[in-house]
């Protein structure tokens, strides 16, 4: 175990080279589990609140809202699904398009919403989608490849377009999935099953 940065990845022969801040190390396998970052809309207020009275998931932070009025950011048809969701836990649901919203303030109850017209409204909490990008490059920089969800593709043990290369966590996904599954348990899963897959590929190397 090294707590090591690692500045790049590159194939180096039959396998790679991983350079850190102490130096370089080779393997002849890789596995990438850096995550995604999750880039919010350019809104003053709302890193701020990200992960408290701001989130994505209804699943995840809807629950603490029931009954209470909840605000909704974004245009169809990317915000028909968290509607459908949304609307059988808020007291009332209120739609903002990204433009109409200028400021987002917390407050004791949740959220104090800024519009561009000049009103305001309270809210216990405000859904958005923020924009997934791969936290770091070295997907892109050993050439695996990447669905239109920004995710690296995988197969059901976590390889890679790139024989050697596997990945695990919400960086990745397989290409029927529409996207990642977004949970620490899940994490935890594909972890485990590109552990499974690169044992498997080097038993039979």
């Amino acid at each position: 175990m090294r707590e090591h940065s690692v500045v790049s990845v590159a194939r180096d022969g039959d396998g790679f080279a991983v350079t850190t801040g102490e130096g370089m190390l080779r393997a002849r396998r890789l596995v990438l589990a850096t995550g995604m970052r999750d880039e919010l809309p350019a809104i003053p207020g709302i890193a701020e609140a990200w992960g408290r009275e701001v989130a994505q998931c209804p699943f995840c932070h809807g629950h603490e809202l029931t009954g209470r009025p909840i605000a909704l950011l974004g245009e169809p048809p990317h915000v028909l699904f968290q509607e459908a969701l949304l609307t059988r836990i808020a007291s009332e649901l209120t739609v903002i398009a990204p433009g109409d919203l200028v400021r987002v303030e917390r407050t004791a109850d949740g959220l104090r919403l800024e519009l561009a017209d000049g009103s305001a409204r309270d809210a216990a909490g405000l859904f958005l989608a923020a924009t997934p990008h791969q936290a770091a490059p070295f997907a892109e920089a050993l050439g695996c490849g990447i669905l239109p969800s920004g995710c690296v593709e995988v197969d059901g043990f976590g390889r890679t377009t790139v024989p050697g290369v596997y990945a695990a966590g919400d960086l990745a996904h397989t290409a029927a999935q529409p996207g990642p599954l977004v949970s620490l348990a899940a994490a935890i899963a594909a972890g485990q099953l590109a552990a499974v897959g690169l044992i498997r590929d080097a038993l039979e190397d």
